[in-house]
């Protein structure tokens, strides 16, 4: 059984109403799609109007749509699209999505770091389009060769290669990762995250200021998959809060994906029959439209900012913690970690106060709770026995009036 353990969160939500999901759909181009919409006009324009097909059905239907522009993309528009088409009230594509769409698309700059563009480059190419400079990455995984390095230029700005003097820095990182295919060297195949382990995916460390979003796997239409395929994925994760598999009460966020490439008449209307379905789950509370922009404003202010919980195959990735308070108890890493099968949890308090550990497994469950009642300050220990666990990880939570600390602990038998 999940326990809900973030005492410091002030959720609105009816007692008698479920956890919702923060939904939108996401597409994206690849620098490898056949089209190559930066030398091919026809092929550029034919994509060109599907792109309106599909965002008009967006609008009409009020669903939130995130287009993640590539440089390919970005360079067609800026070489083909004249904005002398009255079905885009006299703009080009880029500019028609982002200004007249009711706030219902954002336009992102997606990259592979392919033919000397990188990130900033996109950022500045929509820039060029005529459109607000894009402050989310639009599509993000990490990997051995570009991650850290790619996070590092995203928390510091980035400079662009083909635009010199242009200086980025996003302030949303939005990630995900398909099982198998491509990804099978993302770790646990969870996809992207700050650097520090696949338990804490997709949250958000106070002390960097870009905040990273995402799914742990793709729920994404293709030609071969039906619409049930699609709602079927994001009922099980319905059907677990409904059910107390998962803690209500939680920031909880999905994104259909598909590719520009995949873009018919035919496929458009399977999107827009799948966007009528979404809208009956919409109407009764469970899932909540919202672009990837207004999902992150959503888990700040109202979640503020923590618990951000992300499933996929019944995977729990992710168990955000509260920022402590400075200066009031310092605890330190269990040592040794990993352990077999005690180890020792040091901490350091600087007034008397009763401290609460609690400890869960990598699913969120409670399993054992200890009260320490009137300590004085000083450093203290606990010894933390794991003999009749199984191997795994395992988080301790310091907890002692507002202040709140989390822990991971892996036991190797």
């Amino acid at each position: 059984m999940f326990r809900y353990f973030s005492a410091l969160i002030i959720i609105v939500v009816s007692l008698n109403a479920q956890t919702p999901v923060y939904i939108n759909l996401g597409s994206h181009n690849e620098v490898t799609d056949p089209i190559l919409y930066d030398t091919d006009s026809v092929g550029f324009m034919q994509s060109r109007s599907f792109l309106i097909e599909l965002a008009n059905i967006v609008v009409s239907k009020n669903a939130k749509y995130n287009f993640q522009a590539d440089w390919r993309f970005l360079q067609g528009v800026i070489n083909f699209d004249k904005g002398n088409d009255p079905s885009t009230n006299g703009k080009n594509v880029l500019k028609w999505l982002s200004e007249d769409s009711q706030k219902k698309i954002q336009v992102d700059a997606h990259s592979h770091q392919s033919n000397g563009y990188n990130y900033a480059d996109v950022a500045q190419l929509i820039s060029n389009c005529g459109v607000s400079d894009s402050k989310i990455v639009g599509g993000f995984l990490w990997n051995d060769t570009l991650g850290l390095k790619s996070w590092l230029l995203f928390e510091n700005g980035m400079r662009g290669e083909k635009f010199p003097l242009k200086i980025w820095k996003p302030d949303i990182v939005w990630g995900s990762a398909t099982k198998g295919m491509f990804h099978n060297g993302d770790l646990n195949a969870f996809g992207s995250w700050r650097p520090a382990g696949a338990w804490n995916m997709m949250t958000h460390d106070p002390s960097k200021r870009v905040r990273l979003h995402g799914n742990a796997c793709h729920n994404q239409v293709t030609d071969s998959t039906e619409i049930t395929d699609n709602l079927n994925t994001l009922n099980e994760m319905l059907d677990a809060i409904a059910s107390g598999g998962l803690p209500a009460g939680n920031f909880y966020t999905a994104t259909i994906m598909f590719n520009q490439r995949d873009f018919s008449t035919e496929y458009i209307q399977k999107i827009s029959t799948l966007i009528d379905s979404l809208n009956v789950l919409a109407q009764s509370g469970k899932i909540i439209w919202g672009t990837v922009g207004e999902k992150d404003s959503i888990w700040r202010t109202i979640y503020g900012g923590s618990p951000h919980f992300i499933t996929c195959d019944n995977y729990l990735t992710s168990i955000d913690d509260p920022e402590p308070m400075p200066n009031s108890i310092d605890v330190s890493q269990n040592y040794p970690n990993p352990f077999n099968p005690v180890t020792t949890l040091r901490f350091m308090l600087n007034k008397n106060s009763d401290i609460r550990l609690s400890f869960y497994n990598s699913t969120g469950e409670l399993i054992s709770e200890e009260f320490l009642n009137n300590l004085s300050a000083g450093e203290h220990q606990y010894q933390f026995n794991g003999s009749s666990l199984p191997s795994g990880v395992y988080f301790c939570r310091l907890s002692s009036g507002e202040f709140s600390e989390l822990k991971k602990m892996v036991l190797l038998k």
